[in-house]
């Protein structure tokens, strides 16, 4: 199953975006399938590998965040690997902190969600200060892919995440 579905990823890679997939890439998919941290340099094709495992943990039904360094490659890769994804029957979305609580509540509503560290964390910590359910926007965490793990989880990690406001 898990190979039917990554040669499904590659078929719709290379319909909707010319890719090819290269046999490290595969190697690099079928790790992060199986929940494994992977290495790769500039230029290898790590998002087209991340959009292999996302596609993956998205068919088991459950929502899957890939987190990526910036708002810019937040919006990218998701309308990029979107084509691929959306080829499959999965649904993609982006946050970003300039959204609605509704538009927030549809981008986690989706298969995949897009977003920065910065902001899938601020989310978190919204929802846990939300007094009603209703007022929640993510769902269960079941997967995240994380790009750019050494910039994300090294040197973003020394800022940390605060929520201020007023106590009742």
């Amino acid at each position: 199953q898990k190979l039917e579905v990554l040669a499904l990823v590659a078929i719709a890679g290379r319909r909707h975006l010319g890719f090819w997939a290269h046999a490290e890439q595969i190697w690099g998919a079928l790790a992060l399938v199986d929940r494994n941290v992977i290495e790769m340099r500039t230029g290898e094709g790590k998002t087209f590998v991340a959009a292999f495992a996302a596609a993956w943990h998205a068919l088991e039904g459950q929502g899957v965040h890939v987190v990526t360094a910036n708002a810019y490659l937040v919006e990218r890769d998701a309308h990029e690997m979107g084509l691929v994804y959306n080829a499959l029957g999965l649904t993609v979305g982006t946050t970003q902190a300039e959204q609605s609580l509704p538009e927030k509540a549809q981008a986690y509503a989706c298969d995949i969600t897009y977003g920065t560290s910065t902001e899938l964390g601020f989310d978190y910590l919204r929802d846990q200060l939300a007094v009603f359910p209703d007022q929640q926007v993510q769902r269960g965490r079941h997967a995240a892919i994380v790009d750019e793990v050494d910039s994300l989880l090294i040197d973003e990690a020394r800022t940390p995440l605060v929520i201020s406001g007023m106590a009742q």
